[in-house]
């Protein structure tokens, strides 16, 4: 404003008192005394006008500036309506997958259990509560090595470390659980890792299966075969020799090892 207040005075300067006079005589019908200074009245109203028009681009500029400001808040109000819209969707979806589940957790006819790096037991299903012989909240204080034989525990505690540092994904075996009862179960044991998003580990999925009567009938064919006076072998389809017995391997004069994957007809 200083520079345009400059500027509009040296083209007023510019003007002769004579042309102040006609113009200002020309657009006012009231006529004054010679003592009224009509450079002084040019300005004044020629500042009134550029006041008037500085105020109506200013207006112009507040309007568009509310009317941006409303579009704005439109568009947030309408990305906010679809953000929240998606979040229920996920939700919704999130408590359905959770829901199946849970049903499958708690339905399963083995036995399920989440199981923390340490080996404590986070979270276990009825069915394995059953084939444990351990009430769940039982479970819960405490870990897998407390009721793992002693025989096994060295085995699996290899394998989980090898899982915690990445050098497998999964391991599988047989071992034995000590039931609530007291005696010992065969269980075929299947574990993955869970891992947190930067790779730290979360936690073990334990599925455990009861094979104590698979063993059982095992273990009596095992004395049946090893039977000293009977010539007992396991064959394939084939005619290859899957496992010879004792008497077998007396008679013939040979080791297992020389017998087992040999044809029956050679």
């Amino acid at each position: 404003l200083p520079i345009l207040a400059s500027i509009l005075q040296k083209g007023i300067d510019a003007i002769s008192q004579e042309e102040h006079k006609a113009i200002f005589n020309r657009w006012m019908s009231v006529k004054f005394e010679d003592r009224v200074d009509y450079q002084l009245l040019w300005q004044v109203g020629f500042a009134g006008t550029l006041i008037l028009v500085f105020f109506a681009l200013w207006t112009n500029r507040l309007q568009h500036e509310v009317k941006h400001r409303q579009s704005v808040e439109h568009a947030l109000r309408e990305s906010q309506q679809l953000l929240e819209q998606r979040v229920s969707e996920r939700t919704a979806d999130l408590e359905e997958t959770q829901g199946r589940f849970r049903a499958t957790f708690e339905q399963a006819a083995v036995g399920i259990a989440r199981v923390a790096p340490d080996g404590r037991w986070l979270e276990v299903n009825e069915t394995l509560s059953r084939i444990l012989g351990h009430p769940r909240e039982t479970l819960l204080k405490i870990g897998f090595q407390d009721i793992t034989h002693p025989d096994d525990l060295g085995t699996e505690l290899s394998l989980a470390a090898e899982t915690l540092d990445g050098k497998r994904d999964t391991y599988r075996m047989e071992k034995r659980y000590r039931h609530g009862a007291g005696h010992f179960i065969w269980a075929t044991l299947t574990v993955s890792l869970i891992r947190h998003r930067d790779g730290a580990p979360n936690y073990f999925i334990s599925v455990v299966e009861d094979i104590s009567a698979r063993k059982q009938i095992e273990n009596t064919l095992d004395r049946f075969f090893d039977q000293p006076m009977s010539l007992n072998l396991i064959a394939r389809l084939d005619g290859r020799i899957e496992r010879v017995n004792g008497a077998w391997r007396a008679m013939l004069g040979r080791g297992e090892d020389e017998l087992v994957g040999r044809n029956l007809l050679e």
